[in-house]
């Protein structure tokens, strides 16, 4: 789901130690701090903010003091001991795109901004509308989603897009849904490792086999005709799919989807140190049921099928070596508690790890939440965002 751009209201401004140009801002209802210049932003004011991840378009005269330094994309960074991720700016960049509205794509010609959001107004018979705080802009100011470069032998010759009928692994960052913790509270819940590396899907409905990336299903060979006479790349994702014997899995199991983290030698700089490709299963959707398996039959179908799972950390029950019941509660409920938790390295390294996910045991799906309904979402450790993405 694209959000990389959004309009938001500004919530506090706070001075830096030692900074005399620069102030910390945050956004109502989002728990993301961000470095803005002094005096550009008060108190309920409203932007447009871009997330960590974002690429902004090279050409647009408002992403040229980026451009010029040789990147659009935004990153978490330190400024005098503060970390900033994400970026605002003034809602006038709107002018000059295109807004869509029923039948007619309306160019913007002026931007208002007003206490309940921002008024637009078009060239069409001048024609004006009110869009609230959290409006999504990112395909109106053509922002992308960063991706990670992928090695060659993964991105395979594509067969179709993802499935429709399967949710993509895209886990929603807590800065994005800080409430969710109160929509969380007095559950049980389990914590898992966020192995950094590449998602995977594997999937048989109704007898039609998908092998899939993050965002394509992809067909076994990655060079089924080559006029150099170069031999066939056999694409790790097939190579997964054989090493676990995947086929036999899903024979036994029609209409469901493992996903997984692959990683390993070659793949983001391989940070679990492994000596071969592996996977690490973290979900498993029922089709039928339009629904995730809840941890213990994730856990139970884990060990029936010799499926290696993402470390588990806690969880309520004991399984997969946790040592502590877990309950959401008292200091849970804070978005600091989560990002201290995130922190540490993957297991016999000196690695930092990429994050946590913390999820209910029991699957549930929140109606409150509007970016994403599941009752689940990933902290990141602010240590591997500042030093280990590049």
């Amino acid at each position: 789901m694209a959000r990389e751009a959004t309009i938001q209201q500004i919530d506090t401004i706070s001075p830096i130690p030692k900074a005399d140009f620069l102030e910390l801002a945050t956004l109502k209802g989002m728990g993301w701090t961000f470095v803005v210049k002094k005096g550009a932003f008060k108190p309920s004011d409203l932007c447009i903010f871009f997330a960590i991840d974002s690429e902004l378009p090279r050409k647009a005269p408002w992403a040229a003091f980026l451009a010029d330094k040789g990147s659009t994309r935004i990153k978490t960074r330190r400024f005098r001991g503060a970390i900033s991720q994400g970026l605002a700016l003034e809602t006038n960049i709107l002018i000059g795109n295109k807004w869509p509205t029923g039948m007619k794509d309306h160019m913007i010609t002026q931007v208002k901004n007003t206490p309940t959001g921002i008024e637009i107004t078009g060239m069409y018979g001048g024609i004006s509308f009110k869009v609230r705080p959290g409006t999504d802009v990112t395909h109106i100011l053509g922002v992308t989603h960063y991706e990670k470069p992928i090695p060659e032998g993964m991105n395979g010759t594509l067969k179709g897009a993802f499935p429709r009928h399967i949710p993509k692994t895209d886990e929603t960052m807590l800065q994005n849904i800080p409430s969710i913790l109160q929509e969380m509270e007095g559950q049980e819940i389990y914590i898992t490792v966020k192995c950094d590396g590449t998602s995977s899907t594997f999937s048989r409905v109704e007898g039609e086999l998908e092998i899939c990336s993050q965002n394509w299903s992809l067909k076994e060979w990655s060079r089924e005709e080559d006029p150099d006479g170069k031999p066939p790349i056999h694409n790790l994702y097939w190579k997964m799919f054989r090493k676990y014997e995947m086929d036999t899995i899903l024979n036994e199991n029609d209409n469901i989807a493992i996903q997984a983290e692959m990683v390993g030698p070659g793949i983001q700089k391989n940070k679990l140190d492994l000596n071969e490709v592996e996977i690490r299963v973290f979900d498993i959707w029922d089709v039928k049921k339009s629904q995730y398996y809840d941890f213990d039959d994730l856990w139970d179908f884990c060990l029936k099928y010799k499926l290696p799972m993402v470390p588990v950390l806690y969880t309520s029950n004991g399984s997969g070596g946790a040592t502590t019941s877990l309950t959401l509660t008292g200091a849970m409920r804070t978005m600091e508690y989560w990002l201290e938790r995130a922190q540490g390295t993957y297991q016999n390294t000196k690695n930092r790890r990429e994050g946590i996910v913390v999820r209910t045991c029991k699957a549930q799906y929140m109606g409150k939440i509007g970016i994403q309904n599941r009752a689940s979402f990933k902290a990141l450790n602010n240590n591997f965002l500042l030093k280990d993405e590049d």
